[in-house]
């Protein structure tokens, strides 16, 4: 099965499909490397080397730890989680793991590749020490523990071969391990009975060792814990129950919501057309799609991308809203060509402060919110218009419309443009094109409803 640990959504893919095996689960062993020697992000908007090294591993043993405990219990045989770090952990310097790689994601200070590298060894540290509290709580039969392998060259570092590296390799290439020699202190941990009921500590050369003095700061492991839960949670996976069929809602980024409804809108028709029942998608807009100034959506966005214009943050987030709109135009006329039970609808989920604007936290943004106070919604009051157009039979075969406090409204000029909407569908399918398709079966699994939030919240509107 594939999966890819700088991504969380192929995280809760790869855990979706091993879960339905139903396997037992004794071992886990968290060895993905990677040394990014460019600043790049994740698809989550993480520093590449955190993302890959560590937060990928978090997430998958955090949806794995009950499987483990299940095991455990049913097998009576001690589960072992084993993560794979460094004594590069220690190269560190600083006091707040967490601040750092916040200011680093944000661009705040200039990237250090070496550096980036040690704050990645040292979150699988601190993660093991916090993650062995969390088994303990839980009255798991199942450990958690940390190794240094030892210096051995693999490809890791396959972006910085050169003169150099091979210098210092040949210089070192008495120190180095070979590959099975690399292996023994993992192997150790994860299958020696001598380590038994051993938890939350650190080992090199079969040994139990010490980490750094921040490595063992046990309210840094809470903190990057708490972190850690707040960044992965933000790929929200919800179960949604309507009657007899249950429906796995995923949360994503917005560029994946044309591909996503495309690639369903066939499950969709079946669906519909085998229960007799109704199938909605829901676009969750924002009224703030009629600040878009221009007649080309599609103009703008390829221009922006290839750096021809200034970027403008408040402009692109209001042309992906104006795209919600004209993509649920286009989209009710194609599900009414396939005569398909389906329709689609568009929602302002109305003023409402979520962590969408957490970057521009600050006194104008406060200012801006304490003045707008009595205008905005709570989350549930937001979500109320989402709700009604998804479930309520008054909207029953209504499609392509747009709807605001429960109503029927009128978008902009340009989102009632059917040419502007045809034009944007073909652009999007030339452009998701690029992305391969993948089949997946999920037994007698039925989807009933689709709701697309591009904003990981409800939306700041």
């Amino acid at each position: 099965m594939p999966l890819d640990l700088s991504s969380l959504a192929s995280v809760r893919r790869f855990v979706a499909r091993f879960l339905a095996l139903g396997l037992p689960l004794n071992l886990l062993i968290n060895n993905a490397g990677k040394f990014a020697d460019r600043f790049a992000l994740s698809d989550d908007g993480v520093e590449m080397t955190f993302a890959t090294n560590y937060l990928g591993h978090f997430l998958l043993t955090k949806l794995l730890m009950e499987k483990m405990a299940e095991t455990a219990a049913a097998t009576d045989v001690e589960g072992r989680i084993v993560n794979v770090s460094s004594t590069i952990h220690s190269w560190f310097a600083g006091d707040d793991a967490v601040g750092y790689i916040d200011a680093v994601t944000r661009r705040k200070i200039p990237y250090d590749p070496t550096r980036a590298y040690a704050l990645s060894k040292l979150a699988n540290v601190l993660h093991t020490r916090a993650l062995a509290d969390r088994l303990k709580e839980m009255k798991a039969n199942v450990t958690a523990n940390c190794v240094h392998p030892g210096i051995v060259r693999t490809r890791l570092i396959r972006e910085r071969d050169g003169l150099v590296t091979n210098t210092v390799f040949f210089l070192a290439s008495k120190l180095l391990k070979t590959i099975p020699q690399a292996a023994a202190t993992t192997c150790y941990v994860a299958v020696h009975p001598a380590v038994a009921g051993v938890s939350g500590k650190y080992f090199a050369d079969c040994n139990e060792a010490s980490p750094s003095r921040l490595g063992s700061n046990a309210d840094e492991a809470a903190k990057l814990w708490r972190f850690s839960d707040e960044v992965a949670a933000e790929e929200k996976e919800e179960s949604v129950h309507a009657g007899s069929f249950r429906l796995q809602v995923q949360s994503s980024n917005a560029d994946r919501h044309f591909l996503l409804t495309k690639l369903l809108m066939e499950k969709m028709a079946e669906t519909a057309a085998a229960t007799d029942v109704e199938g909605r998608i829901v676009n969750v807009s924002s009224t703030i799609h009629s600040w878009f100034a221009g007649d080309d959506a599609v103009g703008y966005i390829d221009a922006v991308t290839r750096r021809k214009i200034p970027y403008d943050p408040t402009r692109a987030y209001a042309l992906s809203k104006l795209a919600n709109v004209l993509h649920t135009r286009a989209l009710a006329d194609r599900l009414k060509e396939m005569k398909a039970n389906v329709t689609a609808n568009c929602v302002h989920p109305g003023i409402v402060r979520t962590r969408l604007i957490r970057e521009r936290d600050g006194l104008v943004t406060n200012t801006v919110f304490f003045l707008a106070s009595k205008l905005l919604k709570t989350i549930p009051q937001a979500a109320a218009t989402t709700c009604y157009v998804a479930v309520h039979p008054a909207v029953a075969g209504v499609s392509g419309k747009y709807f605001a406090d429960c109503n029927e409204a009128s978008p902009s000029r340009l989102g009632s443009n059917a040419d502007e909407a045809a034009k944007l569908w073909r652009f999007s399918d030339e452009v998701a094109a690029e992305e391969k398709e993948e089949s997946v079966h999920a037994g007698s699994f039925r989807l009933q409803v689709q709701s697309s939030n591009a904003d990981r919240g409800l939306a700041f509107a």
